[in-house]
């Protein structure tokens, strides 16, 4: 049985997407969601009210959600934007010689197309130079998600001022002091002391912010945290910190309309597909020929629209993948089949997003076990989960990869009904692809009772008539271990364990007519 559809709330969203910023800066995962909490709690120790602890709630999640912009520049210059983003995190930008230290841990022939850089030199100065125009970027596009995500001016306001410091030497504005909206004063703070708090005691956190107070941070901020260090930052499980971040404000935590969670969505799809101009536009398009294909299925509407939403989240798990543009070599390669396993990591700790997020755990399994990250064969994955695969198998091969030959339409369709000879991907969710792609072949019949396929309806046929595994693979032109892999699917879509139960199912719904198995 279909597990209940859950509301979907504003700030399930947002704390998705702020587990994904997490990864993307190479901080431990619920480093937003701690911010977040524990910056209200200090804006609210400080006597600064509701409005700026609010402020404080949202700056903290998505302080980062636009560093997925220009990462193809980060790792141009440094050769991995997750590990940069996370040394950076720890340091005072403005104190000159840890700053050259890290940079120039990142570059140089070894790890990037750079030559050897020295301190000053004009090489040095333009790696700087392109550094902070790319950390600029962020603040713009993090300004422009907070916009689509409805979230009001003036938290999009201080998105603008991520980088911003008290002494005036941030970017990209150059303002400081007061100037600063209070919140950000206060995240920067928070967020830095949790960031070393990941590489050192948590008695030695206190002096190094007190040690920058006038610098990057505003005096009264350093000196209301200090003292509270012991309980702002004390430690938890993800799962709290998720759990505490859901529930700290006292701010409207609206559900999202239909549409709305479609834009959300989106927004989710499009900081994806910022992280490379290889992959640019890619989940959208997935979304929109899984869309369709769920369409020509016949799918229910409400199953129909999880599957584009899933379809729009189902790369996600690539943020937290390092240089991830170049899948060319086999270390990115083999980092890249993680993906499925980091956006399980995220997306079903919001219970509305729970549907979409068993969808993307799937997007690459395989019917024969070949696929990844679980492995898991025909029988443990869902109809939705099939048609996503295939959607987004068929859309990798057509698209643009400087690594391989990009096939076309006619090529990719041959690809995948290739694909479901070998047994790897599901038979009629690559029909129902490939005519959504304008590749499909006239006078398919149409699923529509119970899920189940046209073709699992020839088979049920079979199978009610007691027909043997090999003889309905020799009547149907299949081999009998795909033959199998449909009876488990079609067992389980009908909630059955026998030939008996599945045999009573198709004469209660009129499947053992010859010839019947798509609506009139």
């Amino acid at each position: 049985m279909a597990a209940a559809i859950l509301p979907v709330r504003r700030n399930e969203v947002i704390g998705v997407l702020s587990l994904a910023t997490d990864f993307a800066i190479g901080q431990p995962l619920g480093y937003g969601l701690r911010s977040a909490v524990a910056s209200v709690a200090l804006a609210r120790a400080m006597g600064l009210g509701d409005q700026v602890a609010t402020e404080a709630y949202y700056h903290g999640l998505l302080r980062y959600c636009g560093c997925t912009a220009e990462t193809d520049k980060l790792n141009a210059l440094f050769g991995d934007e997750i590990a940069i983003r996370k040394n950076f995190s720890t340091i005072d930008p403005a104190d000159g010689p840890e700053f050259v230290r890290v940079l120039m841990a990142h570059v140089g022939p070894e790890r990037t197309a750079h030559p050897p850089l020295t301190h000053g030199d004009e090489n040095f100065m333009n790696v700087v130079g392109q550094t902070v125009a790319v950390f600029s970027a962020h603040c713009e596009v993090a300004m422009r998600i907070g916009e689509r995500l409805g979230l009001p001016e003036n938290v999009r306001r201080n998105l603008g001022q991520l980088y911003e410091r008290w002494d005036g030497h941030g970017f990209p504005n150059h303002i400081s002091g007061e100037a600063i909206a209070p919140a950000v004063r206060i995240v920067l703070v928070v967020q830095d002391a949790l960031a070393l708090l990941d590489i050192m005691p948590l008695e030695r956190v206190g002096p190094v912010i007190a040690g920058r107070s006038g610098g990057p941070y505003d005096p009264a901020v350093v000196a209301a945290f200090v003292p509270l260090i012991p309980d702002l930052l004390a430690p938890v499980s993800d799962e709290a910190a998720w759990a505490a971040a859901m529930d700290v404000t006292d701010t409207e935590d609206a559900i999202l309309s239909e549409g709305e969670i479609d834009a959300a969505s989106e927004v989710i799809a499009d900081f994806i597909d910022l992280k490379s101009p290889l992959i640019a536009g890619h989940s959208r398009a997935v979304a929109a020929l899984a869309d369709e294909a769920a369409r020509v299925a016949r799918m229910p509407e409400a199953r129909r629209a999880e599957i584009r939403r899933a379809a729009l989240w189902h790369d996600i798990g690539y943020i937290a993948i390092g240089g991830a543009a170049r899948f060319d070599t086999a270390e990115g390669s083999e980092r890249s089949r993680l993906h499925p396993y980091f956006a399980g990591r995220m997306v079903p700790r919001a219970p509305g997003l729970a549907a979409i997020g068993a969808m993307i755990a799937e997007h690459h399994e395989r019917l024969d076990g070949s696929g990844f990250h679980r492995g898991v064969r025909a029988g443990d994955l869902s109809l939705p989960g099939r048609l996503l695969a295939v959607a987004e198998a068929y859309q990798n091969l057509v698209e643009d990869r400087p690594f391989r030959v990009t096939l076309t339409p006619a090529q990719a369709a041959e690809r995948l009904r290739e694909e479901v000879k070998r047994g790897t991907l599901d038979g009629e969710a690559v029909v129902a692809v490939l005519e959504a792609a304008g590749q499909g072949k006239r006078g398919k019949k149409v699923p529509f009772v119970a899920g189940l396929t046209g073709r699992e309806v020839e088979v049920l046929q079979h199978v009610a008539r007691g027909t043997t595994t090999k003889d309905i693979g020799a009547a149907l032109g299949l081999s009998p271990k795909t033959v199998d892999n449909h009876i488990q699917s079609i067992y389980g879509k009908l909630g059955v364990k026998t030939r008996g139960g599945a045999t009573l199912f198709a004469m209660e719904h009129g499947l053992l007519r010859p010839g019947d198995n798509s609506e009139s």
